[in-house]
C-alpha cells in the first residue's frame, strides 16, 4: 500500500503492542510522522497486587514502549492521569483525547414503554468480570436495608441489570433479606440499548477498583444520554472531578451515604421534581469533538514538518 499510496502520518493505537511497534517501523522505514495513541498504559493499575509474571509482563511492556515511541512526534492519552505518566515516561508532547460516544447512538430520546416504567430505576448495561473490581454490593445492599428498615417499599426501586452474569452476583444476593428489587437481564441487542438507558432514572457506572484515570467509553456512551450518573464508589480523582465540574450526577462512596442519596432522589422523584437529564453541555464528550481535537493536533504537527523540511 505504501508503494502506491503516500500517507502524511501514521497512528498507532495501544493496545495491543504490535501495532505501536509495526506503526514505529513503518514511520521509521518511510520517514512519516509517527502518533502514538495509548488507550490504556500499564500504570494504571499500579499498586493493585498481582502475580509475579503480571507483574513481569508490565516491566516489559514500559520497557517496549520506551524503545518504541523514542521516534515518536505526538503521543495521545485518555485521561489526565495517563496524559502525565505518558509525558514523565516518554519526554514526548502528549495530548488528552478522551474515548468519548457515538452522538448518532447515544443520545437523549423518548421515554420507552418498558416492565420497570413506574418505578425509580437504576441501569447498568454491561459485564462484570469480577467483584474485586467492579463492585455493586454496596448499591444492593443499601436498597435491602432501606426496604428492611420500612423507609422504601420494593416496588418503588428497580435495579436493572442488562448482559450481566448473576452468577457473579450470587453470593450478594444471598445475603439479602429481601428480593423483587432488582432484575437480571441476559444479553441484549446493542440497538436496543439507548432506549433502556433512556428510560432509567440513574445510570450506574461501577469504577475500577484501583485503577488510576481510567475512564471508559461505557461512562461516554452513558454521558451522551445526559441520564444523571451514579457512580460507585468514586475514584478520588478524575472520574470525581468530571461528575462535579459537568453535573453528571452523583459519585458516593459508602453505604450510609448512598442510603440518603437513594432516598432523596426517590422522594424528588415521586414529587416529579426529579432531573431526569443533565442540563450542562457534553458535546465535548463525543467522538466528533475529540476527532477533532485530535485532527488539529495532527494538523499542526504537519505543518511543523513542513516547516523543517
Amino acid at each position: 500500500m505504501f508503494h502506491t499510496t503516500r500517507f502524511d502520518i501514521i497512528l498507532s493505537t495501544f493496545p495491543d503492542q504490535w501495532e505501536l511497534t509495526l506503526g514505529a517501523l513503518l514511520a521509521e522505514k518511510y520517514r512519516v510522522p509517527l502518533v502514538a495513541d495509548f488507550r490504556d498504559i500499564a500504570e494504571q493499575e499500579e499498586g493493585m497486587q498481582r502475580p509475579a509474571r503480571q507483574a513481569f509482563q508490565s516491566l516489559r511492556f514500559k520497557l517496549r514502549r520506551k524503545l518504541t515511541v523514542r521516534h515518536a512526534r505526538l503521543v495521545t492519552a485518555v485521561s489526565k492521569y495517563h496524559k502525565n505518566i505518558l509525558m514523565e515516561k516518554t519526554k514526548k508532547e502528549t495530548i488528552l483525547v478522551y474515548n468519548g460516544y457515538d452522538e448518532t447512538i447515544f443520545c437523549p430520546g423518548r421515554e420507552p414503554d418498558s416492565e420497570g416504567k413506574g418505578r425509580f430505576r437504576i441501569t447498568y448495561t454491561g459485564r462484570l468480570l469480577n467483584l474485586w473490581y467492579r463492585d455493586p454490593t454496596i448499591l444492593f445492599q443499601a436498597v435491602d436495608e432501606l426496604i428492611s428498615e420500612k423507609k422504601i417499599l420494593p416496588e418503588d426501586i428497580l435495579l436493572d441489570f442488562y448482559g450481566c452474569d448473576v452468577e457473579k452476583l450470587t453470593p450478594v444476593l444471598a445475603r439479602l433479606k429481601n428480593d423483587g428489587f432488582y432484575n437480571f437481564t441476559p444479553k441484549v441487542s446493542y440497538s436496543l440499548i439507548p432506549s433502556i438507558l433512556t428510560g432509567s432514572q440513574l445510570l450506574l457506572v461501577l469504577v475500577n477498583q484501583g485503577g488510576k484515570g481510567i475512564l471508559t467509553t461505557k461512562l461516554f456512551e452513558y454521558i451522551g444520554m445526559k441520564k444523571p450518573l451514579l457512580c460507585i464508589t468514586g475514584d478520588g480523582g478524575e472520574l470525581d472531578e468530571l461528575v462535579r465540574e459537568f453535573g453528571l450526577g452523583f459519585s458516593i462512596g459508602s453505604k450510609e451515604e448512598l442510603k440518603t442519596k437513594i432516598i432523596e432522589c426517590l422522594n424528588l422523584w415521586k414529587d416529579g421534581k426529579f432531573p431526569g437529564v443533565v442540563e450542562s453541555e457534553v458535546t465535548v464528550f463525543s467522538r466528533r469533538y475529540q476527532a477533532g481535537v485530535l485532527s488539529g493536533e495532527m494538523h499542526k504537527l504537519l505543518q511543523s514538518v513542513a516547516s523543517i523540511n
